[in-house]
């Protein structure tokens, strides 16, 4: 009876388990974990994402760089004056 490779696509570099594999021709390399079992889960859902989608997620945002702080937080005053009092609003629009 064959024994089955419980740590296949897995390495160890260090403290750190990492998933190592080929994807379309590409050597893929992410550091996963420092637990074995915390990273077996983890190349298990990286390779569910191969098998559905061809590739791994990419961890770079795919809309660019998100809104400013300043634009956030005009849009969150436009949302709280239709939930707080008109004195509270003036109090911290002008602090």
């Amino acid at each position: 009876m064959a024994v089955k490779n419980l740590n296949h696509h897995l390495v160890l570099r260090g403290v750190t388990w990492h998933f190592v594999t080929k994807i379309n021709g590409k050597k893929v390399k992410r550091a996963l974990s420092q637990s074995i079992t915390k990273a077996r889960e983890l190349r298990d859902e990286l390779l569910r994402e191969v098998v559905l989608n061809g590739e791994i997620p990419s961890r770079e945002p795919q809309n660019g760089p998100g809104p400013l702080f300043g634009e956030m937080a005009l849009e969150w005053f436009e949302v709280m004056k239709k939930e707080v009092k008109k004195s509270t609003l003036e109090d911290s629009s002008t602090a």
